[in-house]
């Protein structure tokens, strides 16, 4: 604090010191209880204890004083420096400028918590950063919380991390920050520590690490590539209803816990039950072997990851699509690939998921993108202007369809969509409410859209598996053969439940 408070601060200090001697001559006079006299004659005593070198003295006054809600005392005592005793002072304010004025003088006298709360106000903004500076080097926990994050917010996770230490103790989220940073730095005992710390202290995100780290393990992407029957235990898989065999791949422990929460939410979601798309345990694969990069992708920043690299786990394992779930990014679906990153929702990753069945979005998309999907008038949830050859009509028709099987009485009704706005096209869906095709953090799927999913699923219609995008890979790379090859695997991914395949690429 700067010392312009000083001329204020001693002349709180003589108002305090004419006040207390009144309200002593009043007291000692007026008051005849024996309890009374007794606890102003231990006051006293402690009072002149502390002139003598006792400082422990202080502290008895004040408490006492404040189990009495005795001013007086406490006036003394703050008059005397201690902080306690000013901070007491703020606290029995009768007015907010008079609270003010007593915050101020405590903040200046050095008072951690009262230099926290001066903090927190907007006319001290300009003076934030010192005040809570000067709590947290006195170990006011509120202060050095908010000093952690503020470094975590600037990216400074060295000079975080100080901090968090000393605040982790009382705050789960800062325990859990700090598992976080050490876990990336891979300092696995120290990470795994405030993991548990965290989880302790009732942090639920906390508790799925330490579960995680507990029962899985990274392993390598050739180690990746020897498993096999990763769908052999899956109910679905068993009795012959995977017209879907996907796989979640998480490339950080964040994402493996997120994996985790996305397969056993997708499992026990009733609105999948007849759906026959499978979802495999996620696989962890470790950090260190990256794959992936940044690139321009239908006009947009993306990551884009090397799926080549994973080719015998296709194979071995009959993989229809992949999840990869990563650290950062944007979450999007590329031919049989669905990337999401650690903060994509369970709602989030239904939406993305409905691309594999081909739906498009009906929330105003990208105009590169709008372009490939409003020209190419395919999505099974989208109807659309212009000219009517029979796909449309039979598109309706299969509305109607999917109506009649839930209510014959029933016409199917055009509603915009907002999809093509960015080509000037119009687009149509079959209902009035908000879908989460157009709003993903929402869970409303219409019954229709329900019926339509599945049916696109078993008739394995709009099919894109990921042997497509590894036969794009190729194609790219002029390796003809390799292109074809996976090609033909799609195809017969598309007819047969099984693929099996003994061709071997030359090198």
């Amino acid at each position: 604090m700067s010392g312009k408070y000083n001329v204020t601060l001693s002349f709180f200090r003589l108002v305090l010191t004419l006040a207390g001697l009144a309200l002593l001559s009043s007291s000692m006079s007026f008051h005849s209880d024996t309890t009374l006299t007794n606890y102003q004659q231990i006051q006293s005593l402690d009072y002149r204890r502390w002139s003598q070198g006792d400082s422990v003295s202080l502290e008895r006054i004040v408490n006492r004083a404040s189990a009495r809600q005795d001013i007086y005392w406490i006036q003394q005592a703050a008059q005397l420096g201690y902080k306690h005793a000013l901070y007491l002072l703020v606290s029995l304010a009768e007015t907010d400028k008079k609270r003010l004025m007593r915050l101020v003088m405590a903040a200046d006298a050095g008072v951690a918590q009262a230099q926290y709360e001066l903090s927190l106000m907007p006319s001290y903004q300009g003076q934030r950063d010192k005040l809570l500076q000067a709590s947290a080097e006195q170990g006011f926990p509120a202060a050095q919380h908010t000093v952690a994050n503020r470094l975590l917010n600037e990216q400074n996770e060295i000079e975080a991390i100080k901090w968090l230490e000393k605040s982790a103790a009382h705050f789960p989220q800062d325990a859990f920050s700090l598992a976080n940073i050490y876990w990336q730095q891979k300092n696995v005992k120290q990470a795994v520590y405030w993991y548990q710390i965290a989880a302790d202290n009732n942090h639920q995100n906390a508790q799925h690490f330490v579960n995680v780290i507990a029962t899985h393990k990274a392993i390598s992407v050739s180690q990746a590539n020897r498993r096999k029957d990763l769908f052999a235990m899956h109910k679905g898989y068993q009795s012959g209803h995977c017209a879907k065999r996907i796989l979640p791949i998480a490339l950080s422990l964040a994402n493996q816990v997120q994996a985790q929460h996305i397969t056993e939410t997708y499992d026990s979601d009733p609105r999948f039950t007849d759906n026959p798309m499978c979802l495999a345990n996620p696989l962890w694969l470790d950090s260190s072997e990256s794959f992936c990069e940044q690139q321009i992708l239908a006009g947009r920043q993306r990551i884009v990851c090397d799926v080549t690299q994973l080719e015998m786990l296709v194979r071995n394992n009959n993989v229809t699509h992949i999840i990869l779930l990563l650290p950062e990014g944007r979450a999007y679906v590329n031919a049989g690939l669905m990337y999401l990153n650690a903060s994509a929702s369970y709602s989030l990753f239904v939406h993305e998921l409905a691309h594999f069945a081909g739906f498009a979005d009906e929330y105003p998309i990208h105009a590169e993108l709008a372009k490939i999907h409003c020209e190419a008038q395919t999505a099974p949830n989208l109807l659309f202007d212009g000219e009517h050859n029979y796909a449309p009509d039979s598109r309706l028709k299969n509305w109607q369809t999917l109506l009649d099987n839930r209510d014959n009485t029933k016409q199917v009704t055009l509603h915009a969509a907002r999809t093509c706005i960015n080509t000037g096209i119009n687009a149509y869906k079959m209902t009035e409410e908000r879908t989460f095709m157009e709003f993903h953090d929402t869970d409303n799927i219409p019954l229709e859209y329900q019926s339509l999913w599945r049916q696109q699923v078993i008739n394995r219609a709009h099919w894109y598996p990921v042997a497509i995008n590894l036969s794009r890979h190729y194609e790219s790379q002029n390796a003809a053969v390799q292109s074809q090859y996976w090609r033909e695997y799609a195809e017969q991914q598309r007819y047969l439940s099984s693929v099996t395949s003994n061709h071997v690429f030359a090198p």
